[in-house]
């Protein structure tokens, strides 16, 4: 859905006619984003932006959030169109009749293009849509995204290393190939992140490739405790993952800071320092390690 989104714009980019404007929702990402109320208010307040709308009153009231996400909808003109695209409906909460999208209007200005993605057996929004909206030709309609092919991974490979301005030898690259048979998009995410840690000298690189993502995902957690430490690592993800909308960086801090088990561990096994609390660059250095697997969001007036 991003890839797509970027070529939406780089097409209209080239049409003399005016400005389009372009949105994307990716639903299910953020503490919030589950819940179509808030969804909806996110769009209808980033519309009446680009449209310079001052006058229209958003409210939490979900009806009237959905009369006026359809009335900023016959907005756009053919000089300034617009395109939604709102990936995972199915990451919908069922409050409001989220899943149920009655939200989503079945049909629409000229000028508005609505892209929705959805899981095939998830949620039921598939056949909600497929009730709601029952063009001529379903064949261009309903697009399915295909599995990956082994080319693809070929592919993915060499476009993470040339982004990364890395390169792997002969021996190297053959064996990520070799193991990505069956590629997918999370597989060839942790196999390049893998790939891009070894030098040109590391051997036995076939030790750290695995047949599927989740035993990737495993060696990747056995890595980070070798070089962190196994309390401190389960604990600070533990933390995480229970929290409700996430942690800033100075919640987190603080839990640790109060962990018995942490602070022996990891810091008055080495000496005693004068406050009792964990250095902050042990959590930087786990953090920097973890790179795009943990994702900043806005929750409660803060960066978690």
């Amino acid at each position: 859905m991003a890839k797509v989104y970027g070529m939406s714009i780089e097409n209209w980019s080239g049409v003399e006619t005016g400005r389009s404007f372009h949105f994307i929702g990716y639903i299910g990402t953020s503490p919030f984003s589950s819940d179509v109320r808030c969804l909806l208010r996110s769009l209808c307040q980033q519309m009446c932006l680009v449209l310079n709308d001052t006058s229209t009153v958003i409210t939490d009231n979900c009806e009237r959030l959905v009369a006026t996400f359809r009335s900023l909808l016959q907005r756009p003109t053919p000089e300034n169109p617009m395109v939604l695209f709102l990936n995972s409906l199915d990451q919908l909460s069922d409050q409001d009749d989220g899943r149920a999208l009655r939200w989503l209007p079945t049909s629409l200005p000229k000028n508005v293009h609505i892209v929705v993605s959805t899981l095939p057996n998830t949620g039921g929004c598939l056949a909600v849509l497929k009730s709601k909206l029952k063009p001529e030709s379903n064949a261009d309609f309903y697009l399915e995204v295909s599995s990956l092919e082994s080319s693809d991974a070929e592919s993915i490979l060499d476009m993470r290393l040339e982004k990364e301005k890395r390169g792997l030898t002969a021996q190297q690259r053959s064996q990520v190939l070799e193991t990505c048979s069956k590629p997918t998009a999370l597989y060839m995410k942790l196999a390049c992140d893998t790939a891009l840690r070894w030098k040109s000298f590391t051997e036995n690189t076939h030790n750290e490739l695995r047949l599927t993502a989740t035993e990737l995902i495993i060696r990747l957690f056995e890595r980070l405790i070798i070089e962190h430490g196994e309390k401190f690592v389960r604990r600070a993800l533990g933390y995480i993952t229970a929290s409700i909308t996430g942690l800033s960086k100075s919640e987190l801090e603080d839990i640790l800071s109060c962990d018995d088990i942490v602070l022996a561990d990891e810091v008055f096994k080495y000496h005693l320092p004068p406050i009792r609390r964990l250095p902050p660059l042990l959590w930087t250095r786990l953090r920097n390690d973890l790179g795009g697997y943990l994702v900043k969001v806005a929750a409660d007036g803060h960066v978690v």
